[in-house]
């Protein structure tokens, strides 16, 4: 949060003055300029929140807000924390049964990313994408099927999002997310909301065609216009190096050309 405020979780029961013993992992903040330490999941009454605690939190990219979310009976809660006023806002909510992976939150958290099993049975359900708009107030799965009627029909992790929540970067080993896509390899998928589109980031250089070999976790800017990921696919740049695992910066005017370059 612009290098003032650090929070973490811990399932510490004296860590603040007003702890009530309650073992679980809760969400804190230490603000370094004075060394305050506050609890951030806790009731109006100052009590921790109950359950198995908080498992997912984060700043938004303007260091403004506070994400956290906490678990309830059927699903999961995501608040937020207004850092200037202390004021807490429930802003979505999750029913599922399955624990999602941390959530992603954009300036201002008007929009929200992560990556979860869909559906509550774990034999058949499959980790996807999720991304949720406070102007459809709506949950919608991101990493589907080129056409829309499916779920991707492999496993997909989210990598990132834009400050301005209009970009969605994440991996899947699925092939039924753009046209084209057959190896089945990990690649990297941007989700634009503006274009409505799932787009096939990790091209081979020159071509519209995937990449040839895996590709693995990776960062988007703030801005939504650069992304360094890590990759054995040589093919990603024409100075590849054959099956080997480098670190590449990809800008993302590749998706306006597709030169390679």
């Amino acid at each position: 949060a612009g290098g003032s405020q650090v929070a973490f979780r811990t399932s510490a029961t004296d860590f603040v003055a007003n702890a009530d013993g309650v073992y679980s992992q809760q969400a804190y903040r230490i603000d370094l300029t004075s060394l305050q330490r506050s609890r951030v999941s806790e009731s109006d009454a100052g009590q921790s929140t109950a359950g198995d605690g908080v498992r997912s939190l984060a700043f938004t990219p303007d260091g403004r807000e506070l994400l956290f979310e906490t678990a309830r009976t059927g699903g999961r809660d995501y608040q937020v924390l207004n850092l200037a006023t202390g004021a807490r806002e429930l802003r979505a909510s999750l029913d599922t049964l399955q624990v999602p992976g941390s959530a992603v939150p954009a300036n201002g958290t008007a929009n929200i990313a992560l990556d979860s099993f869909v559906g509550d049975d774990v034999a058949t359900s499959r980790r996807q994408v999720l991304g949720w708009r406070q102007v459809s107030g709506d949950w919608t799965v991101i990493s589907g099927s080129a056409d829309g009627s499916a779920f991707g029909n492999q496993l997909a992790w989210l990598e990132g999002v834009s400050a301005d929540g209009g970009r969605i970067l994440y991996r899947s080993l699925s092939d039924n997310l753009v046209a084209g896509d057959d190896n089945r390899a990990g690649d990297l998928f941007l989700h634009d909301s503006g274009l409505g589109a799932n787009i096939l980031v990790t091209r081979a250089a020159g071509t519209l065609n995937p990449s040839r070999a895996h590709s693995g976790q990776a960062v988007l800017t703030a801005d939504g216009q650069k992304i360094i990921v890590e990759s054995y696919a040589g093919d990603l740049s024409n100075h590849g190096s054959g099956y080997r695992r480098n670190i590449y910066s990809l800008s993302l005017n590749i998706l306006a050309d597709s030169d390679g370059d």
